[in-house]
């Protein structure tokens, strides 16, 4: 969500938070889609159990 906000910005568009939830939402939609039919044509069996909307990009270091 925070990227579509980014996004939106560097072109100069405000996106409202629920927007930008509605886009987060169709693309984890398309993607389990697109999934489903390459596990599908290849014969795999595999289901998409979990989805993350929110997640958290931190480094960690050890300076000690």
């Amino acid at each position: 969500m925070k990227l579509a906000h980014i996004e939106a910005s560097l072109v100069g568009q405000h996106l409202a938070k629920g927007e930008a939830l509605k886009l987060v939402d169709r693309d984890h939609e398309a993607f389990k889609v697109v999934v489903e039919q390459d596990l599908e044509k290849e014969k795999i069996n595999f289901n998409i159990n979990r989805s993350y909307k929110h997640a958290s990009n931190v480094v960690a270091s050890n300076c000690g």
